[in-house]
């Protein structure tokens, strides 16, 4: 089993634009808990000029799927941010064209069939965070997304801000928005010391 790991090309506290993180790739045995004695790097930050955030591989271990932003760790924020998709059997990437905008596109998740991703992108008004889907067929060729679907875009349009970290789940969620509301009215927020 291979392990990804993050590791930051700048060690100077406070400077966030010369934080860069490079994906890397180390065997872990999780039967005796032993490291491999191997890193692999599998994106280089100096060469690639950029950071990359946020790597998850595909549920059936084909892909990989990340984000890359000029510099720093909250890429949201970032307009130039955008997602790459790497074929772990081959390690060629795939910078997505087809999927990315000229506006932040970040905070995917993998479908469990490893046939969709959705992924929170500002491309709509440069302000918030919509949910997109993109298809990525067996041949790993990704197509063209579309926004989460709306009963009523108007009215998501002026309560619903912003979608975060957007997750696809096999099941119904054993909860709704009323009951955190709930659950957040009910508890005390922890002090600030």
């Amino acid at each position: 089993m291979d392990i990804l790991l993050l590791s930051s090309d700048c060690a100077i506290a406070g400077q966030r634009t010369a934080i860069t993180l490079f994906l890397c790739r180390i065997a872990f045995d999780a039967n005796h808990g032993a490291w491999g004695d191997r890193v692999d790097t599998l994106w280089n930050a100096r060469l690639e000029k950029g950071s990359v955030c946020h790597p998850k591989a595909s549920p059936d271990g084909r892909y990989l799927l990340y984000t890359v932003a000029d510099y720093g760790t909250f890429p949201i924020w970032h307009r130039e941010t955008e997602l790459q998709l790497m074929d772990l059997q081959t390690g060629a990437i795939d910078s997505l064209p087809m999927v990315n905008s000229s506006r932040s596109d970040t905070y995917h998740s993998w479908s469990s069939g490893s046939r969709w991703f959705a992924f929170a992108s500002k491309r709509g008004d440069g302000q918030y965070g919509r949910v997109y889907f993109a298809y990525l067929d067996a041949e790993g060729k990704a197509h063209k997304p579309f926004v989460l679907p709306q009963s009523d875009p108007e009215k998501d349009d002026l309560t619903l801000k912003s979608y975060n970290i957007p997750d696809l789940s096999a099941t119904p969620v054993p909860f709704d928005a009323s009951s955190i509301k709930r659950i957040n009215r009910q508890l005390k927020a922890e002090e600030f010391k």
